[in-house]
């Protein structure tokens, strides 16, 4: 007898023509059960070739627009597996995969969305796809709408996906749009509240973060009361957000109106104190980088005094000579700003006759 051509033994990607065809199946049943199947090659990285080959992305997109709810999810779940890797985004982008799923993250149905969220995130690990949502501030701006307007795990999910979008180059014309549309203010409110989500809160100070690098983005966050709530979270439980609350700490101190802000609500030394037993560089950097912010104002200088000693035995440990690695640079120049004397006069006095 003839071999099935769909018998287990026969080479990998071998089902997928025959899979395909089933996603356009007149069954709901069977449209359902064929997402199953097609999930399970897409996995395996050659028979993804075969599928993408037999053209499982279009026929995907098509379901994303189908009546039945467990369609649609498993299609754009099946459409994450496709951009784990840039060959399967750039099939996604030709086939215009991409469009249609920022569109979708109006659906009427929440587990759709989270699944929607979830595929446009894996695919924007790739430059090519972050490029592609870069170009349309309408596209920006609605992923800002949904962190404000969503729940559950929607909100950090699309915060996430900001934040990825942001870090694509020429990211400018996104950050100003954000801005004027009232991101910073929307992220603000998101820091806040004892009930507050800490996935949420992180996922906001680290969009807060890259909103607030231009002059505009550090106005509205001081106005709006971000670097009180921000000094506030240092001293989360949770180690993500103390590390974004930093990071958003360190742009937006950069201003002299911040610094003296920061200087009256974040220059508590204990608290900064307990931040430098954490071990992470990163986080380190960070904090000494907003502690040097603040001690270019006297004030701030002078409340942070105490951590000084701590320092130069952090110094030291690493061999006394700043600028060996990163981490001396950043320890070196904290040192300096808190050792900075400031002349008893704006202007130096006239000589004496």
């Amino acid at each position: 007898p003839r071999a099935s051509p769909l018998r287990s033994a026969d080479p990998p990607g071998a089902r997928a023509p025959a899979q395909v065809r089933e996603l356009g199946h007149s069954s709901v049943v069977v449209r359902q059960k064929s997402l199953v199947a097609a999930r399970e090659l897409l996995v395996v990285s050659q028979c993804r070739v075969q599928c993408i080959m037999a053209g499982c992305i279009p026929a995907l997109v098509a379901l994303l627009s189908d009546e039945d709810v467990v369609v649609r999810e498993r299609a754009a779940q099946a459409l994450q597996l496709v951009g784990a890797n840039t060959p399967g985004c750039v099939h996604l982008l030709s086939e215009r995969a991409i469009t249609k799923l920022v569109g979708m993250l109006r659906d009427p149905d929440a587990v759709v969305r989270s699944a929607v969220f979830r595929a446009l995130l894996e695919a924007a690990h790739s430059a090519i796809v972050r490029a592609e949502l870069l170009s349309s501030i309408d596209t920006v701006l609605q992923l800002m709408r949904s962190a404000k307007e969503e729940d559950g795990d929607r909100v950090d999910l699309a915060l996430q996906l900001l934040r990825s979008v942001l870090l694509g180059r020429q990211q400018e014309a996104a950050v100003e749009a954000l801005v004027a549309d009232g991101a910073i203010e929307a992220c603000v409110d998101l820091l806040q509240g004892s009930s507050a989500d800490p996935k949420a809160q992180e996922g906001a100070a680290w969009v807060l973060h890259l909103l607030a690098v231009p002059e505009g983005g550090k106005a509205r966050a001081v106005a709006s009361g971000g670097v009180q709530h921000l000094s506030k979270l240092l001293s989360s439980s949770h180690g993500g957000v103390v590390k974004a609350s930093t990071a958003a700490l360190m742009a937006i101190t950069v201003s002299a109106q911040s610094k003296t802000l920061a200087a009256e609500c974040a220059s508590d030394p204990e608290v900064y104190g307990a931040l430098l037993d954490s071990g992470d560089d990163e986080l380190l950097m960070n904090v000494l980088q907003v502690v040097s912010n603040i001690c270019e104002n006297a004030g701030g200088r002078q409340r942070l005094q105490p951590l000084q000693p701590r320092l130069e035995s952090m110094l030291e440990a690493r061999g006394g000579v700043a600028d060996v690695d990163r981490l001396s640079g950043h320890l070196g120049q904290t040192l300096r700003q808190l050792r900075f004397e400031t002349l008893p006069y704006r202007e130096l006095p006239a000589a004496q006759a």
